[in-house]
């Protein structure tokens, strides 16, 4: 073999490798996308006046159990909460609490609160938009941004 043959081959050969590596590096195998965290959607539902009524159990001087009332029968602790999505269902839970503190020293007027929590875990974050059902009442609808932050509801003045 002569120098001009040994040194084409030795140039075809870092070229072929310069590409092999080439192809490598540019990431032909495709990379696994990040996984997104499910979120949790919490709220609150107050019922004030006569959307509310107090229930049969005292907790403490003040404080009574309570549920929807006058046609909010619907609203109580093991109500349905559901969250769907544009593809359906995305979770449910129930609400809790039921709750109604008493002020022997309010105005009449001045209704009492009935409130009740829920909390939906593991639901998907890539949405364009949820909607959260609770009891019968008309759906609602939320956007991502409006969706992480605790919901805030009353019914009743």
């Amino acid at each position: 073999m002569n120098k001009h043959h040994i040194a084409s081959t030795t140039m075809k050969t870092t070229a072929a490798i310069t590409a092999a590596l080439a192809l490598t590096a540019c990431g032909t195998t495709p990379q696994p996308q990040p996984q997104t965290q499910p979120i949790q959607i919490t709220g609150t539902l107050n019922l004030t006046g006569s959307y509310a009524t107090l229930g049969e159990n005292v907790i403490d001087d003040t404080t009574w159990t309570c549920a929807g009332h006058d046609g909010y029968q619907d609203l109580k602790p093991g109500g349905n909460v559901i969250i769907t999505g544009i593809n359906g269902e995305l979770g449910r839970a129930t609400l809790t609490g039921g709750t109604m503190q008493i002020n022997p020293q309010a105005d009449i007027h001045d209704p009492a609160v009935c409130e009740m929590t829920f909390t939906v875990p593991n639901i998907d974050p890539d949405q364009d938009y949820y909607v959260l059902t609770i009891g019968t009442r008309e759906e609602l609808t939320y956007t991502p941004e409006q969706i992480t932050q605790p919901l805030q509801l009353t019914i009743g003045k």
